[in-house]
């Protein structure tokens, strides 16, 4: 049976008109419904500037009013305009109504309505707007007033959204409130379109089939689906007047307060649309003062921290080689609120985008100081053309909310890595020796075995062949040949690889083996066969980088090829356990042979969609392979490539001193566990500079360690060390790999950089301190510890000493109490002469009463 219910006997609730809830009778400033001379008796008050949404269920049929604006307030030029929008679609719309205009009743057919957003438009935003005898006729159950805002929430951290009119906002993003409906009102947009937001970069821009420049997104629902501990926010925006939808998804981790953020873009209509841009996070902030902290670099000396404030403007972080492209600078960054980022204190916003290709993140500060922050794919030579019925979806974004500094956000950033966003992130990791410092391309079978013999004695675990290792035709005996041509080179290897798999279980070590599958040579085979597999620009002269070209994983018939021979390969080799993929060039000619003349600007995008494609396919074959990702050294580091990935290489250049300053700056994103460390020969093949293998050893145990030598020309004394310090290794890795890392004293700022892991199921930690110079005025250091209990009491063991019962520490045997570690903390004595370390095990020590 039909009935009618007026609006104002509903249950309010949380509802509101904007600035405020709905008024229920009265006008939203507590006077009497007034339009004109005309008082009612029922009805609903709103601001001038107001949307309200009600749930009808589709059993509505109609909506009844008389509406107006209240003459208690406002100015008689003002104008209000009235409208009525039914999931999405505009249902009606009044006239411009003047204070002065008598109220004018209206009906409006509701049929098949689920949601109605009522909204109210003041340019003057000075009027009270008035649905006077508002009444809805339905079938059963009455309507509903929906809230007008959401959340997505972890242990820390609060993000909101509101929806206003047909528009999302973003109205909150900070620590965990306790009631979100005290928050006040921020009219960002969520994910803005140029429409939404002319005066600044939008999220997204598209031109339509008709050509237009031109996109409205208007909210249409929202779902949240938990499970477990994550949270998974989907938002659905479509355009009203073009067949073009965006699904924002935001995926909450709760404990360890991390927010993966993406976009899906999809073109309904019958024609093709051209995607300028799209982000994969979009974040407002509104503050005065913010430090920005970037990690730039080049090869050899990768993810260099630097820091500073940010200005009115544009600050635009990217890189735009292609494949690497986390070498010139990583994907990710820290804002800093008031000061510069602290490692205990402060509230900071660290974030990284996950994504192997060419990357933009676009910080702008106006002179209001809002700031908008978002990330995604460059769109730099990357217009991208969805055809009818496609979607793209973005890479995603990571961040994360600390009130507790920058170490917090790290930690939360390696304990998310280790559960989610790296491969086996709870799996400790072997020790290996990689064959190319200590073989480079000339080797055989003897020199091999030799080095896995030697390795399996010192208590290496794992042995990886390098580069040179195939090719008939063209033999890859030096980087100008055979790349792509993935048959073993006999000449080398007679016995093939299976005979060195053979002798590495016979010396009870693993093995493993390097390729770079994306590349070839001019001079190969393949190359001879498909030179249309490459990515090159006709009518210009071939540009070669390490004598290679890259081949067009945007082509099904190249990733067919990359996952038939690496399928051969670790299918007929079953031994292989270690797979080291390396990308040693750039893109610098974007022409694909495969992709349409009016769709080459997709090249960018969907090369690293076939990376992933046939990363996918083969992780899943093979799942119990341990894959490292390496790109000319760091090339490769980021979260899009560690999804497919255990480790990723840090940087090529493996001199100890140069190393610290790289691990610690890119220890800010990534977890121990993921960072491969080598220790290797002196004088270093890069710098020429020798350094104590101690020195060397304590430096890249901080990380997964490795080492890039050939042992046989390891001075014997350096080679009782290690194999000592090996052991030790072994003792402390669970703590290393997977502890919490709190750095004490960093070598950007001081003569010695300081950190250390804590393993609170272990009850143990490890301190490292490193020198980076000393002068006669710096002998003495005092470092206060963190991440102990102070209720604890923790017994001290020197490891590592440079002589065999020499402790230089004075804690060696010692028993102190967390409360003072913390407080007082370590006095560090350190001699003459550079290049000085420690390394310190503290474990708890129970105690009967």
């Amino acid at each position: 049976m039909s009935r009618s219910t007026y609006l104002d006997t509903l249950e309010l609730g949380n509802a509101s008109s904007g600035w405020c809830q709905i008024s229920a009778n009265q006008s939203i400033g507590g006077n009497p419904l007034h339009i004109q001379g005309e008082n009612f008796d029922h009805g609903i008050g709103v601001h001038g500037n107001s949307s309200v949404r009600l749930q009808l269920n589709g059993t509505a049929t109609k909506l009844q009013a008389d509406i107006g604006i209240d003459t208690a307030v406002g100015e008689d030029y003002a104008a209000v305009i009235f409208k009525a929008y039914g999931d999405g679609r505009l249902l009606w719309e009044s006239d411009t109504f003047r204070r002065s205009d008598s109220a004018i009743p209206v009906e409006i057919d509701l049929t098949g309505v689920n949601v109605l957003v009522l909204t109210t438009t003041d340019p003057a935003d000075s009027n009270h707007a008035i649905w006077a005898n508002a009444r809805i006729e339905h079938e059963g159950d009455s309507p509903k007033w929906l809230e007008d805002y959401f959340l997505l929430e972890t242990a820390e951290t609060t993000m909101a959204f509101k929806i206003g009119g047909n528009h999302l906002y973003s109205h909150y993003l900070g620590p965990r409130l306790s009631n979100a409906a005290d928050i006040h009102p921020q009219w960002n947009y969520a994910y803005p379109a140029h429409l939404n937001q002319p005066l600044t970069e939008s999220a997204i821009s598209l031109i339509q089939a008709d050509g237009k420049v031109s996109l409205d997104l208007h909210y249409r629902e929202h779902k949240l689906v938990k499970e477990g501990n994550a949270a998974h926010l989907t938002i659905l925006l479509e355009d009203p007047s073009y067949p073009v939808s965006v699904e924002l998804h935001y995926l909450a981790h709760a404990a360890e307060n991390v927010i993966e953020s993406w976009a899906t873009v999809s073109n309904h209509g019958e024609q093709p649309i051209t995607l300028n841009h799209a982000a994969s996070g979009f974040l407002n902030l509104k503050h005065s003062r913010y430090h920005l902290t970037r990690f730039t670099g080049v090869w050899g000396a990768e993810a260099i921290m630097s820091e500073n404030l940010l200005g009115q403007g544009v600050t635009e972080l990217r890189s735009l080689s292609g494949t690497r492209t986390a070498q010139t600078a990583q994907p990710a960054f820290i804002l800093s609120k008031d000061l510069p980022a602290s490692e205990e204190y402060g509230e900071v916003i660290m974030g990284a985008l996950a994504w192997s290709g060419n990357w933009r993140i676009r910080i702008e500060q106006t002179a209001t100081k809002q700031v908008y922050i978002q990330s995604g794919y460059a769109p730099t030579l990357s217009r991208y053309q969805l055809n009818a019925g496609e979607s793209l979806e973005t890479p995603r974004f990571i961040f994360t909310h600390s009130t507790k500094g920058k170490g917090h956000a790290s930690r939360s950033f390696h304990r998310w890595a280790r559960n989610s966003g790296i491969r086996g992130g709870h799996e400790p990791r072997r020790i290996l020796l990689n064959s190319w410092e200590g073989a480079y391309f000339k080797f055989d079978d003897k020199l091999i075995k030799n080095m896995i013999t030697d390795a399996a004695r010192a208590g290496i675990e794992l042995f990886v062949l390098d580069d040179g290792w195939f090719g008939s035709k063209h033999p890859r005996d030096n980087d100008r040949a055979g790349l792509g041509d993935w048959m073993i080179n006999t000449s080398k290897l007679k016995d093939g690889i299976q005979g060195l798999i053979d002798h590495s279980h016979q010396e009870g070590i693993d093995f493993g083996i390097w390729v770079e599958p994306e590349m070839v040579n001019p001079k190969s085979e393949l190359y001879e066969t498909h030179p249309d597999w490459t990515i090159e620009l006709p009518h210009r002269d071939q540009h070669l980088m390490r004598t290679q070209l890259v081949l067009d994983l945007s082509n099904p018939a190249v990733q067919d090829y990359i996952f038939s021979f690496m399928d051969e390969l670790l299918g007929k080799h079953p031994g292989i356990s270690f797979v080291k993929w390396d990308c040693n060039r750039s893109i610098s000619q974007p022409g694909s042979n495969y992709l349409p003349a009016d769709q080459q600007e997709r090249l960018i995008v969907d090369y690293v969609q076939g990376y992933y494609a046939v990363l996918e396919k083969i992780t899943n074959k093979y799942p119990d392979v341990t894959f490292q990702a390496c790109g000319s050294g760091g090339g490769r580091t980021d979260f899009g490539a560690m999804r497919y990935h255990h480790e990723f290489w840090t940087s090529d250049v493996t001199d100890a001193l140069e190393r610290i300053k790289m691990q610690w700056s890119i220890n800010h994103l990534y977890p121990a566990i993921a960072t491969a460390n080598h220790v290797t020969e002196v004088p270093s093949h890069q710098t020429k500079r020798s350094t104590p293998i101690k020195f060397r050893f304590d430096v890249a145990m901080t990380g997964r360690l490795g080492f890039e030598l050939r042992p046989e020309r390891v001075p014997e004394a350096d080679m009782a060390f290690s194999m000592k310090a090996l052991e030790v290794y072994k003792s402390i890795r669970s703590t290393v790999q997977l502890g919490d890392l709190y750095r004490l004293s960093s070598p950007y700022e001081s003569h010695v950089a300081a950190l250390m892991y804590v393993n609170e199921e272990e009850g143990r930690a490890v301190f490292f301190a490193f020198t980076t110079g000393i002068s006669l005025l710096s002998p003495f250091d005092t470092l206060p510890l963190q991440g102990l209990d102070p209720a604890k009491r923790y017994r001290i063991t020197e490891l590592n000493p440079a002589k065999e019962g020499k402790f230089i520490s004075g804690y060696h045997g010692k028993e102190l109490g967390g409360d003072a570690l913390l407080q007082q903390g370590l006095g560090l004595h350190w001699g003459k002469g550079d290049y000085q370390s420690l390394v310190l095990q503290l474990e708890t020590v129970e105690h009967s009463n």
